[in-house]
């Protein structure tokens, strides 16, 4: 049973990852938990250091468009509702850190 699942790492409204809080913090960055996400393993290489892609990765040319395409990735807290953009995600295993402090789309009312 999957618990305290708190952010939807969302593209183009398709959940891509689920998150769990894993209630650490450093600011800016908030941690958490991948939770059966297996749709985040093709979007993996995104979330690693842009210094360290090949010029000619077509792999990675082919999630930056797909990524572009369909606007960017969004962080959805679906305790709150609020939904952020200009997400900054980092990702080791199944566990991530990204800032929260990104500009509010918009909040949904339970």
């Amino acid at each position: 049973m999957v618990e305290n699942i708190r952010w939807h790492l969302e593209l183009g409204g398709e959940v891509i990852a689920k998150i769990q809080d894993a209630h650490k913090y450093d600011l800016p960055w908030t941690y958490g938990v991948l939770v059966e996400s297996p749709e985040f393993e093709r979007f993996r290489p995104y979330f690693t250091d842009s210094d360290f892609w090949s010029d000619d990765d077509s792999m990675i040319e082919a999630l930056c468009v797909e990524v572009y395409t369909k606007g960017g990735f969004t962080l959805r807290d679906i305790i709150t509702g609020e939904t952020y953009l200009n997400l900054s995600l980092n990702q080791r295993e199944d566990t991530v850190w990204f800032r929260i402090g990104c500009r509010l789309i918009n909040r949904t009312t339970k």
